[in-house]
């Protein structure tokens, strides 16, 4: 393997975990991600938010008052039907077009696999190559020495890392994804 084609992998594998490209990035139209969502959380939510449980049980459909349900729970509680009140309304909207079937996600190739599955072992045994590793191709917008003490702050082992020891700990990082790759 060459190193453009390393890199290559790499870059791809750190595009797919890292940072999602931010609307700001795309020329066209927004980035459904892996899950495909175009709609902000937020937008989703306020949908199944009624606002007050009167509002709700006023929106609710007279069949689908949930009449069964209560009857149920008003015998486990040794009465013959609970209130209406007391039971909070679950509204369901389809949000995917077949349940159970995610969207194949394009970026995520074989080689991205690969090298995932290569950064996991490289993590188990060298916590510290890996996290550098990780925050390297992963992280957009800052510098090595800001990675660095981003680097120190996520491991949490009380060891500053410097300038100097993130570039070489990369490079044994680097140098060892490429030979377990390699193979």
């Amino acid at each position: 393997m060459t190193p453009e084609q390393f890199e290559s992998m790499m870059r791809a594998w750190g595009s797919y975990y890292g940072e999602r490209r931010g609307p700001e990035w795309d020329e066209g139209g927004a980035d459904p991600g892996p899950g495909g969502a175009t709609v902000h959380p937020l937008a989703r939510a306020q949908a199944f938010a009624p606002g007050t449980r009167k509002a709700a049980l006023e929106r609710m459909h007279l069949r689908r008052a949930g009449v069964e349900r209560r009857r149920a729970m008003g015998a486990a509680a040794g009465l013959a039907i609970l209130p209406a009140e007391f039971v909070d309304p679950i509204p369901c909207i389809e949000s995917r077009p077949v349940v159970g079937t995610p969207r194949h996600d394009p970026r995520y190739t074989d080689s991205v696999k690969q090298v995932q599955e290569a950064w996991l072992v490289l993590r188990q045994w060298w916590p510290v190559q890996a996290e550098i590793v990780r925050l390297h191709y992963q992280v957009r917008g800052f510098k090595q020495a800001e990675k660095a003490q981003m680097a120190t702050a996520a491991l949490g082992t009380g060891d500053v890392i410097g300038l100097k020891r993130f570039r070489d700990e990369l490079r044994l990082g680097r140098t060892w994804l490429h030979a377990r790759l390699s193979r």
